[in-house]
């Protein structure tokens, strides 16, 4: 009774069947087509409220664009693009929808944010520092003349959003060969006209970056599946994102990325994080912690001594060959078959008793 008390002022959740409602809408029905936009509107309205905290306006605005591109999209939508039923596909797919849109406005933003900093770039300011917009005109331009024909159609049916087999069906070939002619366009175009330009593979830098332009965050191109980005943009970014505590330098503490090796960088972050200071995501460390860490970093770097059990006895690795053998005689001992002693991480046992064994074994195969 107390539960149906409490779920009487509840919403009923309506379930929605959205293959009948996506084959409708499809061909223009407003009824479906009202139905999902009711349906992913709030949905919407929340991932961009999450992300433009106290701008609830502009929140609703990129909610109704992105409801406007899912609509006019739903011709391309394909319900077996995942590994989910229908109804997961679907939320996959508008809700990628949603990221490219957030990603869009984030750029834009960013865009208009540093003109209105630096002013109209001149002449020499764009020859050093290529524009993604230029580099994709430039690239749309140039196709016929670098490529054959056969993987100028490729690409272009790419950036059109086919996919592989798709391409493959109206080229009448195999997804293989449209692989293989897009791997070689991307290296001809890679050469000729990204790399001349200062574009460069996102992934060579680092996987920060990779991140960041995924995110939006970090200037950058796509083209063909690739993320391309210049040396200027990320400093750009890297200027941005690094804030380091100046008053923690001042008193004598010290940025750790630049203070120690990348191993002992990961044993401070995981087993020794009580010795440093973490401020806006950054880690810092005071010489003492760090003297300290050290000293015992090398300790426990030093190789154990070996105390073997009694004379006669010599480690389980000594009587085994190959990893097999090894494996046979550490079951042995697991099913009391051999007597061995274990001290510390290693395991002791001698001459007599594996010959014991081996011959216990003989006998029982004969």
């Amino acid at each position: 009774m107390v539960k149906e008390a409490l779920l009487e002022g509840r919403p009923e959740v309506v379930e929605v069947d959205f293959p009948t409602l996506i084959s409708q809408a499809k061909t223009g029905n407003e009824e479906a087509i009202e139905t999902i936009c009711n349906r992913l509107n709030p949905r919407l309205n929340r991932y961009f409220l999450s992300r433009l905290q106290g701008e609830p306006e502009e929140a609703k605005d990129l909610a109704q664009k992105t409801l406007i591109k899912i609509i006019l999209g739903l011709p391309n939508f394909d319900p077996t693009d995942g590994s989910g039923n229908y109804d997961q596909n679907f939320y996959s797919w508008f809700f990628t929808i949603a990221k490219n849109t957030w990603i869009s406005r984030f750029r834009q933003s960013n865009s208009r944010s540093r003109q209105l900093k630096d002013g109209v770039l001149n002449d020499q300011v764009q020859s050093t520092q290529p524009h993604s917009v230029d580099l994709m005109h430039r690239l749309e331009e140039k196709l016929d003349e670098l490529l054959p024909e056969q993987q100028s159609r490729v690409v272009r049916l790419k950036l059109q959003g086919k996919k592989n087999r798709e391409i493959a069906t109206e080229l009448d070939t195999t997804e293989g060969v449209v692989k293989v002619w897009m791997t070689h366009a991307r290296k001809t175009i890679e050469e000729v006209l990204i790399f001349p330009t200062g574009f460069r593979r996102v992934c060579s830098f680092d996987k920060i970056c990779s991140r960041a332009s995924k995110r939006g965050t970090l200037e950058a191109v796509q083209f063909l599946g690739r993320w391309y980005t210049t040396e200027e943009m990320v400093k750009r970014y890297a200027s941005r994102r690094q804030i380091i505590d100046q008053k923690l330098l001042a008193q004598g503490y010290l940025l750790l990325s630049q203070q120690v090796s990348p191993a002992e960088f990961s044993c401070l972050i995981h087993k020794c994080r009580d010795l440093l200071t973490i401020r806006q995501n950054r880690f810092y460390i005071s010489p003492v912690n760090l003297n300290k860490f050290r000293k015992g970093y090398k300790e426990r770097k030093r190789p154990q001594r070996i105390v073997y059990p009694g004379p006669g006895y010599l480690r389980l690795v000594v009587f085994s060959k190959t990893v097999a053998e090894y494996g046979k005689l550490r079951g042995a001992i697991q099913h009391s078959r051999l007597k061995a002693v274990k001290v510390g991480r290693w395991w002791f046992t001698s001459r007599e008793e594996v010959d014991n064994y081996l011959s216990s074994q003989t006998t029982a195969t004969i």
